[in-house]
């Protein structure tokens, strides 16, 4: 089994990086897709679409660059991290759309990184996020 979780880091809820756009993002992922070993799946790959205390911005033109990613197989799972907890669900429903369209495929969501760096309510807002985005998605 093999899974990827790309991340900007997260120390005291604030990432290390910001980018102004995934196309950072899409360079790491495809390295990552080009260096993987043959006869070894990439089950998923999660890319961080959101920071600490930035939600991912529902703006196309900063999405673009996903259309650049190649050479997954169609059974790599890919999970786009904009799940955030201070982000309107609507704003992470639109998000979420272009993200799809970009990509040309459906997507899994999740945190832009592990809920073991929030607080427990905070955690638990990005759960219900997660679970109203991918209830809606279905």
């Amino acid at each position: 089994m093999g899974e990827v979780h790309l991340c900007f880091g997260d120390l005291n809820h604030e990432a290390l990086w910001h980018a102004r756009d995934t196309g950072p993002v899409v360079e790491i992922a495809q390295k990552v897709v080009q260096a993987w070993p043959r006869g070894r799946t990439l089950d998923y790959l999660h890319l961080p679409l959101a920071t600490g205390t930035r939600p991912a911005v529902p703006n196309a033109r900063a999405l673009l660059p996903l259309t650049r990613l190649r050479g997954l197989s169609g059974n790599t799972r890919l999970v786009a991290g904009l799940v955030h907890e201070d982000q309107h669900l609507d704003m992470q429903r639109v998000t979420l759309r272009l993200v799809e369209v970009a990509l040309g495929r459906r997507v899994d969501v999740a945190a832009s990184c592990g809920l073991g760096h929030r607080s427990p309510a905070a955690a638990e807002r990005s759960l219900r996020t997660a679970a109203a985005l991918a209830y809606a998605h279905t």
